[in-house]
């Protein structure tokens, strides 16, 4: 793939760095789908719309993260920065801009999404600032914006409370229906 097609897409990021306590263990290396954990399926599954893919671990699964994405290209593992550690996928978020250069497209997904549909990431992904949307409700840990370190700082410094929907809001994030229902993980044999 030449680099400058490479450089025309955006950058992806996996949140995996959550606790995970409604499901009980880490849902970032669970099992659930394609007898692959699940952070390596939301990795393999940006690698072909993206130049690069941060993957936003904790530092209890960083290690056991890092080994699994060791063969994979173009990927990185970072954890919280510690001026905003500890703040839900706005951690994850900060985290990754400090590794970008300016303002960056960054298509989110979690790994609470192990079966997400093909279709639905490439509709994300053609549609900036956006997150996606089926009929039951929005899906704020799938989007795609600019992340700008120096904007997020900010706008965590002013905001009490840190919600990632609230985030995507401020910028202007549009939902981006799919018809198909999109399943979060939040507990083991079950969804939310």
């Amino acid at each position: 793939m030449a680099t400058s097609s490479l450089r025309a897409k955006p950058v992806g990021l996996v949140l995996a760095g959550g606790h995970s306590r409604r499901y009980g263990s880490d849902k970032a290396l669970a099992v659930v789908a394609d007898n692959q954990p699940n952070v390596v399926l939301a990795t393999r599954r940006l690698l072909p719309y993206c130049q690069r893919v941060l993957v936003s671990a904790n530092p209890a699964n960083r290690t056991a993260i890092a080994a699994l994405l060791a063969p994979l290209p173009r990927t990185t593992v970072l954890t919280d920065a510690p001026a905003f550690a500890d703040q839900g996928p706005l951690s994850g978020l900060y985290a990754a801009s400090t590794v970008l250069a300016g303002p960056t497209a960054v298509v989110v997904t979690a790994v609470d999404y192990p079966r997400l549909p093909e279709p639905a990431l490439a509709t994300l992904v053609a549609h900036p600032t956006s997150f996606l949307q089926d009929p039951q409700r929005a899906h704020y840990t799938l989007a795609h914006l600019v992340l700008d370190q120096e904007q997020l700082a900010h706008w965590l410094a002013n905001h009490p409370r840190h919600r990632l929907q609230d985030f995507l809001h401020s910028l202007g994030c549009q939902p981006i229906p799919v018809a198909t229902p999109l399943v979060n993980l939040n507990h083991q044999g079950g969804t939310q």
